[in-house]
């Protein structure tokens, strides 16, 4: 049973994490203008919470790889350089 408990207790803070992520992730994105809130909420049942409506800012997403490699890379330095 406490192996059960720690598991998911482990499995929480997975999904806390990856979804700290996302949110820096969407965060930076919206700093470049890439992308935008759109003013909409939605439901989300995993989270039971409403959680903004992003869109993607006409001509302003990178449309090759290169450019999102350059993105994420630049994501990357920028929570390295904020870690403690």
């Amino acid at each position: 049973m406490n192996m059960m408990n720690t598991q998911r207790e482990a499995a929480k803070d997975l999904d806390e994490a990856i979804e700290s992520y996302l949110e820096e992730i969407l965060e930076s994105a919206a700093k470049w203008g890439l992308i935008r809130d759109t003013g909409k909420r939605e439901w989300s049942e995993r989270t039971c919470s409403y959680q903004i409506v992003w869109e993607a800012v006409p001509g302003k997403l990178p449309s090759d790889r290169e450019a999102w490699q350059k993105f994420h890379t630049s994501l990357l330095r920028a929570r390295r350089s904020a870690a403690p």
